[in-house]
């Protein structure tokens, strides 16, 4: 049987078979093709292309007038952990009581090591001078144990930790107060006395020897002694008053310390007399009595000379004497409303700040004349012996005093100033806590006074110098971060810092 096929069909067939190739490359050349042995990606997609932004003319630009500092920002990458410090001092520490430890960083901030476990320190950490050895006080019922409310409290346990850095050990621990049974005859308000003067420290011009007020062999404190290299303690005092705040004289002959009727009251101490005991001597000098006045031990201005203040209730009768060791008398420098003072190194200038805010300059010899400064509502005042001047943060700005009495110079900025070592740079930080906010920022000025950057721009804590004066260190949301001065950058030092006692930093030089 023959099939017929309709003549349609067969040209149909003709004009698709023809057309078929045709077809196929046009679709390749557009690109939809599948199953592609090559294909050829321009060069122009795998280039980035870019566009130029037009220039704005100058009168155009907007925003803040400030100029934006230029620096290198370092990734904050931290310090790095490791067992050993690669370089020599300064280096900076810091207790971390969470890990009962001592950090200790180099002075870039690049490496940081845990010295040993150690107890918690309750008082801030004194070096001695030859970076040997390192004093605090440790107390594991500091809080309010002794209360009329609660006469069967304890005693505070305070200790005094002696650690020593170069073997990197607890050298000693010396119990502050005698077994609780010793202090069965007196009241809890004696025993609160004696609770607050035990654990006052101070390390000798040498360090060699550390002075320390407890109450190891009566019921009242008294003054001892530490000598590391012997590892002896001796007592150089007894007496029914509290022996409190020792404080050694430049040439390292005196350790001069209060007699204390009553600790903290709102003036201050209640001090019933002031002595100074000798090593040399093996002797107790009784320098003034202070017949109860709220004083407090100021400054030495020189090897026998040292300088007290004094708050009365009456402020207008709160005073500024200067004692010397074997005169028994006190010398009048200043009477008046002295609020706070800064004193020139060698005692031969002041500035006082008064209660009514007035700020006044007295120069050695001290009379009734004085030179009032022109500045209003001050909120800090120093005296930096780096760039032997004054300087004054009042809503005048930041000025620099003469120690003639002459302002020198005042920038438009407020707050705390740190000067470093050589003088050469100063930094400002606001006060961010109290009712005197003056804003947020770190910002680090040339001693002519010229602004040379914002360091940052947040809200600053704290901020110091490294003793070489290469490095400077902030606080900033519990961070520590440094800026390099050489390097011209800022590091982000310790991601999150522990609880620290008052930010308790000190350096190693």
């Amino acid at each position: 049987m023959k099939v017929k096929m309709d003549r349609s069909v067969i040209f149909i067939a003709l004009v698709l078979i023809f057309l078929l190739p045709v077809t196929i490359a046009l679709i390749n050349k557009l690109g939809f093709g599948v199953g592609q042995i090559e294909t050829e990606t321009p060069v122009s997609l795998l280039e980035p292309t870019f566009t130029q932004l037009p220039t704005l003319p100058s009168d155009s630009v907007t925003g803040t007038t400030e100029s934006i500092p230029t620096h290198t920002v370092t990734e904050p990458i931290g310090a790095l952990e490791v067992k050993t410090l690669t370089t020599d001092p300064p280096w900076l520490y810091f207790p971390d009581a969470s890990i009962s430890a001592l950090r200790v960083l180099s002075c870039d901030g690049a490496e940081f090591k845990a010295l040993s476990n150690l107890p918690p320190p309750f008082s801030e950490m004194q070096a001695s001078s030859d970076n040997v050895h390192v004093a605090y006080v440790t107390c594991s019922l500091c809080t309010s144990v002794i209360s009329n409310d609660n006469p069967d409290s304890l005693l505070d346990d305070k200790s005094l930790v002696i650690f020593n850095m170069v073997e990197e050990e607890v050298e000693n621990i010396i119990a502050l107060t005698s077994p609780v049974s010793s202090y069965d005859s007196i009241d809890n308000s004696e025993l609160m006395d004696v609770s607050q003067s035990v654990g006052s420290f101070s390390w000798s011009p040498d360090g060699k020897t550390l002075a320390f007020t407890a109450s190891i062999d009566g019921v009242s404190s008294d003054l001892y002694v530490y000598d590391v290299d012997e590892k002896a303690i001796s007592r150089l005092t007894r007496g029914p008053g509290q022996a409190y705040s020792p404080i050694w004289s430049p040439d390292g002959r005196w350790i001069v310390h209060q007699e204390v009727r009553q600790l903290t009251s709102a003036l201050g101490n209640r001090v019933d007399a002031v002595w100074a005991s000798s090593l040399t001597d093996s002797k107790n000098v009784k320098v003034y009595d202070a017949n109860g006045e709220h004083q407090n031990i100021k400054w030495w201005v020189s090897n026998t000379e040292f300088v007290v203040t004094h708050k009365d209730e009456n402020p207008g009768l709160n005073r500024l004497y200067k004692a010397l060791i074997l005169r028994n008398e006190l010398t009048t420098l200043y009477e008046g409303p002295i609020a706070s003072l800064a004193m020139e190194t060698n005692g031969k200038s002041a500035i006082l700040w008064l209660t009514n805010d007035e700020i006044i300059f007295i120069k050695d010899p001290y009379t009734d004349t004085s030179t009032s400064l022109e500045l209003s509502n001050p909120s800090h005042l120093y005296y930096f012996e780096e760039i032997e001047s004054y300087v004054i943060s009042s809503d005048n700005g930041i000025s620099f005093v003469s120690t003639e009495g002459i302002i020198t110079q005042t920038i438009k900025d407020s707050g705390y100033v740190v000067v470093a070592p050589d003088g050469e740079w100063f930094a400002v930080y606001p006060e961010t806590y109290f009712e005197g906010d003056t804003g947020t920022g770190l910002r680090l000025y040339e001693k002519s006074g010229e602004l040379i950057k914002e360091i940052s721009s947040g809200d600053v804590e704290i901020a110091f110098w490294s003793p070489n004066g290469q490095f400077l260190y902030w606080v900033e949301n519990m961070k520590l971060f440094n800026y390099g001065v050489e390097e011209d950058s800022i590091n982000l030092v310790i991601d999150q810092l522990p609880d620290l006692w008052t930010f308790d930093f000190s350096w190693l030089p």
